[in-house]
Order: C-alpha cells, then sequence, then structure tokens
C-alpha cells in the first residue's frame, strides 16, 4: 500500500466516514517508517482539502507511529490535539481512543499523575457507554504505571481483570494484554507462565503485525535470561534487535540492546555490553523510562568496573543515585491511592458480576448438558435464551469439518424457525468465521460504525445477507454477539444473538453467551459420544453393519411377527471361503478388508427392508422378507456379487472372494428362533462340504 492507493481509498469517506479507521489500519500494518512517511503526507492532504472529519483519526493514528519509534513527546503533542478535537464533537469513541494513547505516553514517560487522572475518566467513560475494547486497552496501559514503579502483584491483578472478562478486543489488545501479563509474571520470578505467555503472543503477532513481534521476542529473550538461559536469551535479543532496525522500530531497539546488555555482563562480554549500553546512550530521549534509565547507568558501571575502568564506573553510578531519587518525585502518593483504589472497586465489580452470572446459568446449563439427543439440545436452547438475552436473532451454527462449512443447526427470527444455506468457512467477510477462525468473541453495538474491526468488504457482506435471507437492508441486524463454541481448546461451532436495534448488547450478555456456549459445548460432546456408544452397542466396527447382539435382537422381533402369522421371512447365513488361509497368508489386515468389503456388498445386494448383521468371525447372517423362491435368487445374487469382488493385496497381488451361503424359512410355528438358524447353518455346512461358492437351501 502506497501513498496514492490511499489517497484514492479517500473516496470513500463521503458515504461512510468510518471508512477512515480502515485506512488507518491498513497503514498501521506497514513497518513504521513507511506509515509515518505517509502519515505526514495525508495529514497535509486532508488539511488542504478540509476533510475535518479524518484529520483527528490520523492524526491519533500518526501518533502512536511516533510512539512506536520512541518520539513519546511528539506522541503526546498529536495526541493532546486529536483529543481535544474529539472532546469537542463529543465523539466518544476518539476520546477514549486518544485517552488510552495518552495513557501510555504518559505511562512510558513517568508522567504518573497525568496517566492515572486521564486512565480513570477513560474507565469510567468506557463502562457507561460499554465500550469495551476501550476499557480493555485502558487497562493495559494503565498496569504500565504499575509496572513502572515496581508493583508487579497490582499490575497482574489489573491485567487479569482484562483476562476474566470475554475477548472482545481486536488482536492488539490480546498481545499486548500477552505480553504485559508476561512481564508481571517473569518480575514475581514465575517464568514457565510468562514463557507460556509470550509463546502465545508471539503465535498471534506473526499473523497479525510485525511490528508487534520484536518486543514479544524481547520480552521472551528477557525471562530466558532471568531463567539462567543465556543462549536462547542471546537468540531472542539478536532477533528483536535485527526486525527493530528493519522496521525502525526504535522503542523496541533501545529496550532489546538494554536488555540484551545483561547477558553480556552474566557471560563477562563487558566490552558487548559497553557497545549496546553506549548506542541506547546516544538515543537517552527516546529511552522511555527513568526505570530503563537507571538499568542503563547501573550496567554501565557494572561493565566498566568488570574492566577495572573505576572512574567510569563511579560516574555511572552517580547517574543511578540521581535517578533514583527522581523516581520518587515523579508520582504522588494520592494518585497510586486513586489507582489502587479504582482497580479494587473494579475487581471486586467483575468477579461479582461473573459469579452472579454463573450462578443464574447453572440450572440453564444442567438442562442443556444432561439431554443427549442433538434436537433436545437446540430445544432447551431456544427456550431458555428468551429469558436469558433478549434477542431477535438467535443461531447456533456447527463446523462440517468434511464439507469445510458452518451448518445452521439453530437459526430463530423473531421466535420463527428460519432456514439458512451453509457458510464457507473460507469466506472472510463472515462475523461468525471470523469468531472461530480467532477463537474471539464479538460484540457489536452499531453495524455499520463497527464492521470494519472485522472486515473490508461490508457491500459484499450486505449482499450475501440479501441473497440468503430475502431481507431489505432496513432489516439486517444492528446489534450482535458472536462467541465461538469451543471443547478441548478446539473451535466447533458458533453461538449468536442479535438485535434490530442499535446499542442492545452489553458485556454482561457477552458473558452470559460465552458460559452458555461452554455448556452447549459440553452438550454436543456428551451427545456425540453417547451417539457413538450406542452406534458401537448395536454395529460391528469393522464391517459397519449390525452386531450379534443387536442382529439377534431383531431377529427375534421378526420371529414373533412371523409366529403371528403377519408375514414370511427366510434367513440365510453366509460364510467367506478360505478366510483362514486368506488370514494366514496376507495379514488380519487384508483378512479385514475382505470382511469390511464383503458386508459392503451384502448390504448392497439385499433391499432397504432386510437386515444384515456379522454372527461371528467371517460368518454373516441376512433376514429377508418375502416369498421363498425369490430369496433363493436373492441368494444366488450375493453369492454373484461376492464372487465379483477382487482385493488388492499390493501392486502386483490380487485376490478373488468366494462365499457359501445356506438358506431356510423361518417357520415359526414349530421352531425356535435358534432352531431355523441351525437350519440355516446346517444348509451353510453343505455348501461349503459340496465345493463352496455355492448357495443351499434348508427345505422345511
Amino acid at each position: 500500500m502506497n501513498f496514492e492507493e490511499i489517497i484514492k481509498n479517500l473516496e470513500k469517506l463521503e458515504p461512510d466516514k468510518e471508512y477512515i479507521k480502515i485506512i488507518c489500519r491498513n497503514i498501521n500494518e506497514l513497518e513504521y517508517r513507511a506509515s509515518r512517511d505517509i502519515y505526514e503526507k495525508l495529514i497535509e492532504y486532508v488539511k488542504e482539502r478540509g476533510l475535518s472529519y479524518a484529520y483527528p483519526w490520523i492524526i491519533h493514528n500518526y501518533g502512536w507511529i511516533q510512539h512506536g519509534l520512541g518520539n513519546f513527546k511528539k506522541a503526546i503533542e498529536v495526541h493532546t490535539e486529536a483529543y481535544k478535537i474529539f472532546e469537542r464533537e463529543n465523539d466518544h469513541d476518539g476520546i477514549l481512543a486518544t485517552i488510552n494513547a495518552l495513557v501510555g505516553n504518559y505511562s512510558f514517560t513517568q508522567q504518573f499523575d497525568r496517566a492515572i487522572e486521564y486512565g480513570i475518566k477513560g474507565i469510567e467513560l468506557a463502562e457507561k457507554i460499554g465500550n469495551y475494547q476501550a476499557l480493555n486497552s485502558i487497562k493495559n496501559n494503565m498496569s504500565i504505571t504499575y509496572v513502572e514503579i515496581g508493583e508487579y502483584g497490582k499490575a497482574k491483578s489489573l491485567l487479569e481483570q482484562i483476562s476474566n472478562l470475554p475477548n472482545i478486543d481486536i488482536k492488539h489488545n490480546k498481545i499486548v494484554n500477552l505480553i504485559n501479563l508476561a512481564e508481571c509474571e517473569r518480575e514475581l520470578n514465575n517464568y514457565d507462565i510468562s514463557i507460556n505467555y509470550l509463546e502465545n503472543a508471539l503465535e498471534l503477532a506473526k499473523d497479525f503485525s510485525v511490528n508487534l513481534i520484536p518486543g514479544v521476542l524481547e520480552e521472551m529473550g528477557r525471562t530466558y535470561c532471568a531463567k539462567g538461559l543465556y543462549n536462547l536469551a542471546d537468540e531472542r535479543f539478536s532477533e528483536s534487535v535485527r526486525i527493530s532496525r528493519d522496521t525502525e522500530h526504535k522503542l523496541c531497539l533501545n529496550e532489546a540492546l538494554l536488555y540484551w546488555s545483561e547477558v553480556d555482563l552474566k557471560k563477562e562480554r563487558y566490552n558487548g555490553a559497553i557497545i549496546k549500553l553506549k548506542e541506547v546512550e546516544e538515543n537517552i530521549e527516546s529511552v522511555n523510562s527513568i526505570r530503563n534509565k537507571n538499568k542503563i547507568y547501573y550496567n554501565m558501571s557494572l561493565a566498566y568496573k568488570a574492566l577495572g575502568n573505576y572512574e567510569s564506573a563511579y560516574s555511572y553510578l552517580e547517574k543511578v543515585n540521581h535517578l533514583q531519587r527522581e523516581m520518587f518525585k515523579k508520582t504522588s502518593i494520592a494518585s497510586i491511592k486513586n489507582l489502587d483504589k479504582k482497580r479494587l472497586e473494579d475487581e471486586e465489580t467483575v468477579y461479582k458480576s461473573l459469579y452472579k452470572q454463573t450462578e443464574a446459568l447453572y440450572s440453564v446449563g444442567q438442562r442443556i448438558t444432561t439431554n443427549l439427543n442433538r434436537k433436545n439440545i437446540y430445544k432447551v436452547i431456544a427456550e431458555e435464551m428468551k429469558n436469558l438475552i433478549k434477542c431477535d436473532v438467535l443461531q447456533v451454527s456447527l463446523i462440517n469439518t468434511e464439507n469445510k462449512t458452518l451448518e445452521y443447526k439453530l437459526c430463530m427470527n423473531m421466535g420463527k424457525d428460519l432456514e439458512m444455506v451453509p457458510i464457507n468457512l473460507n469466506d472472510e467477510n463472515r462475523f461468525g468465521v471470523y469468531a472461530i477462525k480467532h477463537k474471539q468473541e464479538i460484540l457489536i453495538n452499531d453495524l455499520n460504525k463497527e464492521y470494519y474491526k472485522y472486515f473490508n468488504n461490508f457491500e459484499s457482506y450486505i449482499d450475501k445477507l440479501s441473497k440468503e435471507q430475502n431481507r431489505t437492508s432496513e432489516r439486517f441486524s444492528q446489534s450482535m454477539i458472536f462467541v465461538p463454541i469451543i471443547i478441548h481448546d478446539r473451535v466447533i461451532g458458533v453461538m449468536s444473538v442479535q438485535s434490530y436495534e442499535k446499542n442492545m448488547f452489553t458485556l454482561k450478555d457477552v458473558n452470559t453467551l460465552k458460559i452458555l456456549s461452554t455448556y452447549v459445548g459440553i452438550a454436543l460432546e456428551n451427545s456425540k459420544l453417547y451417539k457413538e456408544l450406542k452406534y458401537r452397542a448395536n454395529y460391528d466396527v469393522l464391517t459397519k453393519i449390525f452386531n450379534r447382539r443387536e442382529i439377534l435382537r431383531r431377529s427375534e422381533k421378526i420371529y414373533n411377527k412371523v409366529k403371528k402369522d403377519l408375514e414370511s421371512y427366510c434367513i440365510m447365513m453366509i460364510d467367506v471361503d478360505n478366510f483362514k488361509n486368506i488370514n494366514d497368508t496376507y495379514g488380519h489386515q487384508i483378512g479385514d478388508k475382505v470382511l469390511a468389503t464383503v458386508a459392503k456388498t451384502i448390504k448392497e445386494s439385499i433391499r432397504e427392508d432386510d437386515i444384515v448383521g456379522r454372527y461371528g468371525g467371517e460368518e454373516f447372517i441376512v433376514i429377508v422378507k418375502d416369498d421363498y423362491n425369490s430369496n433363493l435368487k436373492m441368494a444366488e445374487r450375493i453369492r454373484g456379487n461376492i464372487e465379483k469382488i477382487v482385493i488388492n493385496v499390493d501392486e502386483n497381488k490380487f485376490i478373488k472372494v468366494t462365499s457359501s451361503i445356506g438358506i431356510t424359512e423361518m417357520d415359526a410355528k414349530d421352531k425356535t428362533l435358534q432352531q431355523i438358524i441351525s437350519d440355516s447353518d446346517k444348509a451353510l455346512y453343505e455348501a461349503k462340504n459340496t465345493g463352496k461358492n455355492k448357495v443351499v437351501a434348508n427345505y422345511v
């Protein structure tokens, strides 16, 4: 993407002013230096043409690029300008976006009073209007305040508030949350937990943005260093520095070099440590943290001391003492107390809310999970949802892995069942597909303003819905929640509630649906297991026909009908000729293939109302309806079809299969079922003893 392409996209702003967010998102995916150059041209362009609605969003995003480049003074300047414009226009989304940025900027530069002031203001506004994405972003950045003053336990508590809420954030927020949690766990000596967080963050960053990768690698290097795994730390720091240089990510470059110097000190590479620290010291204005400046000077003093340069070592140690005194002046006790109070209030609210919802949903969950019939599961969902969340549309869709589609199992529109065609899982312009692929909840309260967070081609989305649901544009859902159904860390489908009105759902509704989706996942898994166990109880797994127990049970029912003169039946016993020799010569795998193929051939040779089962070993039993003569012909047809079977042993070896069949009428007046089966068995053995590959009838 270049500047000319961006200018063409600006044409879309006239009908859809929210499109500026898509343009900025696409620019932000570029490397920092490319993004910076485009934004600087774009700022002048929109000023000249008076595109006032685009200007604050452009400078807001430009501020984030300056933040990444380590230019915090410039970042604060443009974010403050954007904040004032959004405040004047009463644009809540813009206000929250710039508050989030200012919290980050002020926290990184140790202006904690300002960071806390903006942060508490942003949290209260986000909670009031239900913008949970902004709420989580602001709390992520406010955790930096605690990290900067060494309160890692409190930072972790704040971050866990976010983690314990449904994840409705964009990937950037989730990655930042994982990185911050990893830093807290490392400082609390929980190294393995820290690495686990960072590995998850790295996977997300690889799919999302190259700009976030060096930060994750740098944190990994720090954790490996703390753990004493210096070779692994070297690898991660080296890669972080390389990517940071390539992308001009000054912030990450400084931090990676700074903390890499600690590995040099541990491995007695003192000159290497000094070279790295000198480079960071040259960019001293970009060194965002007093804590980090303190680290630079302290590490310099250690390196010079180890090399015997005591004068330089003492000089840097003096700088350390000065910074430590300055650190205590950076924030007031009152501000930290306000932040602590807000954190604890929110923590209590979050957990109390989660507890109440879980308790209220427990009885509903019991009803769902105790159902073993899938149709009943969907029926219970439909019945209970109307009491849980007020919505116009309710959907439950499951993944069909074979067809690679998302199939609607429950779809209700205004209380009535609605038929919906399956969705291709490769269709990116679908909220359900997005929720599945990202294992992420989606909360939308204004479709036209929020669709851009998940896909670009809104027109294509609307066009597809129009064709599939035969709706007018006025009847599209405006508020919606999508929650992936996850079982054993595997996504099996998605649940959704939707409303035709705007601003209908809250975080509480997301949480309700998330808890409910867990119960649904368990119920569907239980149903699948029940179905599988029921199948195994009635069918032979190898041949996929009835097993001995089930075929005899069904034979007994038919026998009782015949006994009442209601219908007439015959019983056939079929045995694969020379099967022991096939097994001994070619092995059990080929033997199993023969049995499965014979069973399939028998099933295809009989009628739909006839039944077949595996009686034992290589012997099959078939119960066929109607007169004896026609059934003799059927037995002959089965024998002939089996005779046509050719089993491929290897590229140059094939074997033929034949069978012997005994058939008898089901005489229920004078004989028991077991006697009738015995008669059919005698006919079978006569066929085998007189040449095989033939049908022998045992007449009554």
